[in-house]
């Protein structure tokens, strides 16, 4: 499994049972009840002896079983899922693995999506499996509650949930009580009966217990198994143990108060001091204890697996006496006290200790927790100590390594520990938090952090990795605000300070020096470097080696390259494939989606988008965003209309569950163009109405056209030019003479190919021939090494006529030729005929006769005619498409064809302008 921070795994063991545990064949008897029901809670206040029972059930069991013991740490839905999924591979490795990759993502998808996930995986298991989550009542989080109330509404068979909790957990129970999907046991049934004090009275004191006196305990106790075992240590140390039971009896005070009491006064001083002292530790093992305890300082604490023998000999003593410690592995080497005992020796603690005396224990724990590698520890003592100096420099120590093996999840964390004052004075820790923002693409809020550390730093040149890493990401900053030349400056700076040992930095930096120098109109030498980087040295850090084959296919992709930058996707892939990492084979996947649509291979556009918009959520959001597009654009290419919709909805869907506003944009847009390829203008029109273009990000930003597949203002002039009139035809132009100008400054051959397409139909409206076609010479000069297909195909016939045209002239003429084979028959096959006087669509195309004149501007084709006859009939869009043997899409296109043509958004508007002009329809 590939942890997003590191698993304490004594938190996966399940305890064993002690020599003194009382059988409760009723109880278990009742547990194995389970298989008729998803779920069993175990429900009382502390000490009653929850976890043994149920770690008693697990061991009778002969499948799978598996446990997982929470604590404050793990009230975290991200925490959480890591160790429930972390819990379930103990019995089957590799078996939630999708859902390990979506915890892994920048940000966590929607619960929905997790728990239908988790669902589906579990639903897979080989075998049942039953899975205790102890100490649920620390949780708060409503998400965790939802997430199990998400899966437990439609159970995963093979799963048998047990929740052991002194509270109720806010699952819906009620619901889950009236369809008999929950057992429970509850604190009533949990405690010990007369007979069940006399068994454990027996076994710890090793004499023969009086009935009476056992009742009296049970009774005063009310049953409480930690009651009964405190008494019973009280009572080791005496002659008359039933004097004790009776002073029990008559004490006024809290029974356990008065038992601790005594059980500590019975303990040599030593061992008091023992407990006490390591009263702060969650969980521990004999050289931890050894530096917690000893007299020497903090630094000279044991390093893991030293010999201990003064805590050892203590450990073993407590666990042979049964005093509240609980083995957390088979070694037994790690121990825990009971809760409920930890809770009254942290009480004792205060009491004999200052709150400087107890921060010592804490940065003994600390240092020891530091020099075994088991930094998350040492980071928690650190401030539990108050010592938030302390706690940054474990962050600092630890940062790279963290980002090096792509685990910021972890060090976002460990950042959220540490106060904001504390961070804000500590230049490492700011440029640490800025890596945390880039991975989470929230690149807006990083230039206050690099202006805050610079502001820190000021001369301190022997910082030069860290200022290197400052000017990295103030060139990536320019690059978007398309500061081509100040951005290639910085990038350049940060290569020559940041170490080739720090591969994060110097990945992104190889990566963003590539596009920056390709911006800059330097793609040879960029395209050289990085190829150098790749494959002359010697085999670079697996995040650079991913890095340089990704620059190198922007750079591709932007300069128009596309047989280039499909040789470098399928590279990429098998580098994600080699490295196991889905999010590098996701972006491969719609990378080399995005070139097989361009290709006009649907096919593999089909399977290449489908993969990516399968990890969407491990995918970056705009690349989700992307995949999703680029799918429905493949659909409507089919002639796919149920797959469109379809698609169309989920993008809608994914959107609206993540927190990237643009993207609601890129959404709006793509169903305006998906309209308008569908012959529906009136909704294109009506998103064109209701966008707000002028306050969303400009073109001139390069992150707006870079080499996506849908950027909202070019839909926008595409949607203008199907309007079709004077007005919008004017404004289309000056859009895209705009779009065109910052297109070619910034070097983007991708978008710009699609914007001259655009501008040679305008001209071609506008009767401006030699300008069309020059235009469209233009854009076929810089589509041909990239092997550009779909572009043409997308703007329909007026395309195929325009290109008909051009290549008559002897322009490109076999490339030409392989883009109108690629058209569909019913557009290469149009000519253009004028409406004639009266003529009556009821015949024929083929005998209709060409008017020497017409109101409109450009003539109907022949099926258009036979379309718009067939709509005056009435006929459904899917019964024209049978009548005439063509696809649900091409009628739609004709539809779309005529509107524009006509100047109509509706059925009955073209019908009518069509009798207007003189067009008779058949009775």
């Amino acid at each position: 499994m590939a942890e997003t921070f590191p698993i304490i795994q004594t938190k996966l063991y399940r305890p064993p049972l002690q020599a003194d545990f009382i059988p409760r064949p009723q109880l278990l008897a009742q547990l194995d009840g389970w298989q008729q029901r998803p779920l069993t809670l175990v429900s009382a206040p502390a000490g009653y002896g929850k976890s043994t029972l149920v770690s008693a059930w697990l061991e009778s069991l002969d499948g799978p079983t598996a446990w997982l013991s929470l604590d404050e740490q793990d009230n975290d839905l991200e925490v959480f899922l890591t160790y429930f999924l972390a819990c379930i591979q103990t019995s089957f490795p590799g078996a939630v693995d999708d859902t390990v990759a979506l915890i892994g993502g920048a940000e966590l998808p929607p619960l929905r999506v997790l728990s239908n996930s988790l669902a589906n995986e579990l639903n897979r298991l080989p075998k049942r499996l039953v899975l205790a989550i102890d100490d649920y009542h620390v949780i708060s989080r409503s998400r965790i509650d939802e997430l199990l109330s998400g899966f437990l509404k439609h159970p995963p068979r093979p799963l048998h949930l047990v929740i052991v909790t002194r509270t109720n957990p806010q699952i819906n129970l009620n619901r889950l009580r009236a369809l008999g999907q929950v057992m429970e046991i509850r604190t009533q049934q949990l405690r010990f009966s007369v007979l069940d004090t006399m068994e454990l009275l027996e076994r710890l004191l090793q004499v023969e217990v009086d009935k009476y006196a056992a009742s009296l305990l049970e009774d005063k106790t009310e049953g409480w198994v930690t009651g009964i075992r405190l008494a019973a240590l009280s009572m080791r140390h005496r002659d008359n143990a039933q004097e004790l039971l009776s002073r029990i009896a008559s004490e006024r005070r809290y029974v356990w108060d008065y038992l601790i009491s005594e059980v500590l006064s019975a303990l040599k001083p030593e061992i008091q001091d023992f407990l006490v002292e390591t009263a702060v530790l969650d969980r521990f093992c004999a050289p931890l204890c050894d530096a917690v305890v000893g007299e020497s300082d903090a630094e000279s604490g044991m390093p893991f697996g030293a010999s201990a023998a003064g805590s050892q000999s203590i450990l073993e003593a407590l666990r042979q006496d049964n005093l509240f410690i609980i083995p957390l592995d088979g070694q037994r080497r790690w121990f825990r006290y009971h809760h409920f005992f930890q809770q009254i020796l942290l009480a004792e603690l205060k009491k004999r200790y200052s709150e400087d005396e107890i921060a010592v224990f804490h940065l003994k724990a600390s240092s020891w927790y530091k020099q075994a590698g088991l930094v998350d520890e040492a980071l928690q003592h650190a401030l539990d100590a108050g010592d938030g100096l302390a706690a940054a420099q474990l962050v600092e120590e630890n940062a790279r390594a963290l980002l090096d093996e792509d685990r910021w999840h972890v060090l976002e964390r460990w950042m959220a520990r540490l106060p904001d004052s504390v961070i804000r004075q500590r230049p490492r820790l700011l440029i640490a938090k800025a890596w945390v923002r880039f991975h989470q693409f929230a690149i807006q809020s990083i230039p206050p952090l690099l202006k805050l550390a610079e502001s820190i730093l000021e001369d301190d040149v022997t910082a030069q990795p860290l200022w290197g890493e400052v000017d990295f990401f103030w060139g990536h900053h320019w690059y978007w605000q398309g500061q081509r030349t100040r951005s290639l400056d910085l990038l350049n700076r940060a290569l020559e300070r940041i170490p080739k040992a720090h591969h994060l930095a110097r990945g992104e930096a190889e990566l963003w020096w590539g596009l920056a120098s390709q911006m800059c109109g330097q793609k040879e030498e960029a395209v050289r470097r990085l190829k150098r980087w790749l494959y002359d040295e010697q085999e670079p850090h697996p995040g650079r080696q991913t890095k340089l084959p990704g620059s190198l296919i922007f750079v591709y992709l932007l300069s128009g390259e596309f047989n280039d930058a499909a040789q470098m996707s399928r590279q990429l892939h098998e580098l994600g494939t080699k490295h196991n990492n889905r999010y590098i084979k996701a972006w491969a996947s719609y990378l080399q989606g995005l070139i097989h649509y361009y290709w006009n291979d649907l096919d593999g556009a089909t399977r290449h988008f489908d993969k990516a918009v399968s990890d969407r959520y491990i995918l970056h959001t705009a690349a989700a965003v992307e995949s999703l597009v680029g799918l429905a654009l493949t659909y409507q290419a089919l002639g796919q209309p149920d797959s469109v919709e379809a698609t169309a909805s989920l993008l809608l869907e994914y959107v609206q569950g993540i927190n990237f506003p643009a993207s609601m944009t890129v959404t709006r847009s793509c169903q305006a163009r998906l309209s308008l390829m569908q012959g529906d203008l009136e909704s294109a029109l009506h998103w064109l109405e209701m966008a707000d273009l002028a306050t969303a990000d400009q073109p001139s930003d390069p992150g707006v056209m870079f080499f996506w597949l849908e950027v909202p203002h070019v839909t926008q002039c595409r949607i203008l030019v199907a309007q079709g009139s004077a007005a919008s035809l004017q404004e289309a132009g000056e859009k895209l003479a705009e779009y065109g100008k910052i297109a070619k400054g910034q070097n983007n051959t991708r978008q710009l190919i699609d914007i001259l397409l655009l501008q040679s139909l305008v001209y071609q409206k506008q009767s401006q021939s030699d300008e069309a076609l020059a235009t469209l010479e233009r854009a076929i000069t810089l589509a041909e090494p990239g092997g550009f297909i779909r572009p043409f195909l997308d703007l329909g016939s007026e395309m195929a006529e325009l290109l008909d045209r051009l290549s008559q002239r002897g322009v490109a003429p076999a490339y030409s030729a392989r883009i109108l084979a690629a058209f569909p028959d019913e557009m290469k096959d149009e000519s253009p005929l004028q409406v004639a006087d009266g003529a009556d669509l009821s015949i024929a195309a083929s005998t209709l006769e060409q008017a020497p004149s017409s109101s409109l501007v450009e003539p109907l084709t022949a099926r258009e005619l036979d379309v718009l006859a067939l709509m005056a009939q009435g006929l459904t869009n899917k019964e024209i498409a049978q009548r005439l043997v063509i696809s649900h899409g091409t009628v739609r296109q004709h539809a779309y064809n005529l509107y524009r043509k006509l100047q109509v958004n509706t059925r009955q508007q073209a019908v009518i302008k069509a009798v207007d002009l003189g067009i008779r329809f058949p009775e």
